[in-house]
């Protein structure tokens, strides 16, 4: 009788199991039926996750042009460095999909979640893609106004020579500095003071802040690791100063107490040129031997 009660008890025991295990299946089975993944975009196509954190296919621009392979160098071997650099943690490979590894913000709208590639067209580096929408969208890559053109582009997308204006942060050449301001603004702000050549709109690194300056020196170019844009007045152009040096050499022979002496005369021209404008300076130096 008790070998008897013994089987009964573990034949209850494996018919329990059995139970929940047959509950917790169709508890699975149902709750893969109902459920869904939550969505990317939004009904007005707006992107509602992190373009860093973007993991789709899309593998075009907002122009229609077709994205290049990360792991390609061809025709832009920036893609490649990039894939090294952020690699697979960053969501890119060997794929050409949309992504934003480096952070790259939309200036046209700093709030809004973007994504971009480097393109197959050896004219046009890279663009954003819009994931949300038809393509199709002319939209540029950044905003243009009818009264400026933009001269110097930053760290932003897959632009491999990042430059600014070399007096973008020099006191002497800033009219007005704006923080948290469009760039319609910024725009703005350079159009109501006659003084103003340009703008530089960038992003602030530590605040991450939307910054302009108004500047009425644009200065050359220099190199920079900011998400920025350089905007110049259409009737300003920026020029690049050159140096050229030439040397000529006269030697004379005289005769002093009987010892002959050799002056040399080296004459050097330095010609300066900025643009239209020519300046030349002459300096003599003699040595004797």
């Amino acid at each position: 009788k008790k070998k008897k009660k013994k089987t009964t008890n573990m034949s209850n025991t494996i018919g329990l199991f059995c139970a929940v295990a047959v509950v917790m299946a169709l508890v699975t089975f149902i709750d893969a039926q109902t459920t869904t993944e939550a969505p990317i975009c939004d009904a007005a196509g707006n992107l509602l996750i992190s373009g860093m954190a973007y993991r789709g296919s899309v593998s075009t621009t907002r122009s229609g042009r077709i994205c290049q392979k990360w792991s390609s160098d061809t025709p832009n071997k920036l893609a490649l460095d990039f894939l090294q650099i952020f690699g697979t943690e960053a969501g890119l490979g060997d794929h050409n999909f949309c992504r934003n590894p480096d952070g790259t913000r939309d200036f046209e709208n700093l709030s809004a979640n973007v994504v971009w590639c480097f393109t197959t067209d050896p004219t046009v580096p890279w663009e954003f893609c819009d994931p949300c929408e038809t393509v199709g969208s002319t939209t540029s890559m950044f905003p243009s106004f009818p009264q400026y053109d933009v001269v110097y582009e930053g760290v932003v997308g897959g632009n491999n020579n990042p430059q600014r204006f070399s007096t973008a942060f020099n006191a002497a050449s800033i009219l007005q500095q704006l923080t948290n301001v469009t760039l319609i603004e910024c725009a703005d702000a350079c159009n109501t003071a006659p003084s103003c050549l340009g703008f530089f709109a960038f992003v602030d690194q530590i605040t991450s802040d939307f910054m302009c300056n108004t500047l009425n020196d644009l200065g050359a170019s220099v190199s920079t690791q900011l998400q920025s844009f350089s905007y110049a007045r259409n009737s300003v152009t920026t020029t690049t100063t050159t140096v050229s040096t030439t040397s000529t050499t006269t030697t004379t022979t005289t005769i002093d107490d009987g010892e002959v002496v050799e002056e040399e005369m080296e004459q050097l021209t330095i010609v300066q040129s900025s643009g239209d404008d020519n300046a030349e300076e002459e300096e003599n130096e003699q040595d004797e031997t």
